[in-house]
């Protein structure tokens, strides 16, 4: 029953080492691939939970390397505001979906 035990947290062990091996070389991957740029917030939206509470959520614009602009919403929002119009943020995108 021992030689059992043993060998099933061993099998379990290595296999979490395993799955956090492959999680951290995708992770990797994805940070190398995305690029990093100037943006700017160009507006708060306001959202309002289902408690009441009210949440801003900037848009932000920047520029793609082809010279076209994007201007999307953020999906985190905050209360108080964590940033006014026309403050300076970095933008972080996959080149392959800037839109996302």
């Amino acid at each position: 029953m021992e030689k059992f035990l043993l060998w099933l947290f061993l099998s379990i062990a290595l296999l979490m080492l395993t799955v956090g091996v492959i999680t951290g070389i995708q992770a990797q991957h994805t940070l190398n691939r995305e690029i990093r740029v100037n943006g700017f917030v160009t507006d708060l939206t306001t959202r309002t939970d289902a408690e009441g509470n009210t949440f801003f959520y900037p848009i932000v614009s920047f520029t793609l390397p082809d010279g076209n602009r994007k201007r999307l919403p953020t999906t985190e929002g905050s209360w108080p505001a964590a940033y006014t119009v026309d403050e300076a943020v970095t933008v972080v995108y996959d080149p392959v979906q800037p839109t996302y």
